[in-house]
This record gives C-alpha cells, structure tokens and sequence, in this order.
C-alpha cells in the first residue's frame, strides 16, 4: 500500500509539473507568490485572450509579470480539477503547505488533442510526446481516464469535438511520420523509438477516447 501510494505521489508530482509547464509556458519567475493555483493561472490566462488592432488574436500576453501562451479551449483544463497538497513533506519547499489545483490527465489530453492542429511543428511534436508521457505515466489507470472522460467531458462537448477525439488514436499516431520522429528525438536519453511512441500513445488514445462498444 506505501509503495502504491508512494508511485501516485511521483506521478502527480510529476504530472503537476508537466502541467504548469505545457499550459502556462513560463519564462520567469511563476506569478504571484512562487506555487499559484492552476486554475486561477488559467482563469488569468482565458480572460487573455485578446486581438490586436488588426483584428489577430494574439499569441502571448504579459500575465502578472510573466509573458505566458494564449491557448484554447482552456475552459477544458477546468473541469474536475485535482487538489494536491504541496509541502516539505513531499518536496516541496513550501510552509505552510499550499493546495493547487491541476488538471486531471483526461482533461490534459482532450485539450492537447483539440488545439493540435493550431500548434506549430515544434510544438505538435513536444505535444505528441507529453501525450505518450502522459498515457504512460498513467497506464494502470486508463479505464478509470476513460470513465471520467465520458462522465465529466462528453455531455459537454459537441458531437464534432467527440468524433474528433475518437479519430485522434489513428490520425496522430496511426503513422509514423516526420512529426512522431522529432518527438521522439525531443525523449534524450530515454531510447524511445518513434514506433514505441506511437504504439504507446495509440492504444491508451482508444481506450481513453474509444467508442462504446455496442
């Protein structure tokens, strides 16, 4: 049971921080005190999206201090959100100890799926890979992913954006292309292979987003 416990803690520790990190694009010191909710940090974000005066929406906007990403569907990031709480006792150098809020796994990805498209080649490759990271990290929990999707997420999304997530196993990951090779080129050190990546992603994509049978 310790070393369960002890496995999810690394996980959403990690997860935490790959979250603050893909949805905020920090470059700086984080706003506000040093650990902000990630909520509020994408509530701060949504209220961003602004055009220029030619009519373009903007891609970064100054956010407390910090230049940050403007990304869509980030309403998606909000719905059921983790509380974690972060203190020395699980290493985090905060006391007292702060509760965050992160978006859950499914949530993660469902935004990641709908916004791929908008990404530019470097991105959609760094995306692909938090994508395979993800399913990995949480491969002993996909059908509980796949429950909270059509629990929470389905009854809010329109019919398009659902077939365009049952789609996405085979249109992101059905073949190996030049886009999949530099992901997998972005894992240093890990030898994952562009075929591992894409095999990976691909069946945790038709479990989590796959269609009801029957």
């Amino acid at each position: 049971m310790r070393q369960e416990k002890s496995k999810f803690v690394v996980a959403v520790s990690f997860f935490l921080v790959l979250f603050l990190f893909v949805t905020s694009s920090l470059r700086g010191r984080p706003a506000g005190s040093g650990y902000e909710s990630a909520t509020l940090l994408c509530q701060r974000l949504e209220e961003t999206f602004e055009h220029d005066r030619h009519g373009k929406r903007k891609a970064t906007k100054e956010v407390g201090g910090v230049s940050s990403q403007l990304l869509r569907y980030i309403e998606i990031l909000l719905i059921s959100p983790w509380k974690v709480e972060l203190g020395e006792e699980n290493g985090y150098a905060l006391s007292p100890k702060r509760t965050v809020q992160i978006a859950n796994p499914a949530s993660f990805l469902v935004q990641k799926i709908l916004i791929h498209e908008q990404r530019d080649y470097k991105d959609r490759a760094k995306d692909l890979l938090y994508m395979h990271d993800t399913i990995e990290l949480f491969s002993e929990n996909l059908d509980e992913l796949q429950k909270l999707f059509r629990s929470h997420f389905a009854p809010k999304l329109h019919a398009r954006r659902i077939a365009e997530l049952q789609g996405a196993p085979e249109r992101l990951f059905g073949k190996v292309d030049d886009t999949i090779r530099e992901a997998a080129l972005m894992a240093a050190g890990r030898k994952l292979s562009p075929e591992r990546l894409a095999e990976t992603a691909q069946a945790g994509l038709k479990e989590i987003f796959g269609k009801k049978a029957g």
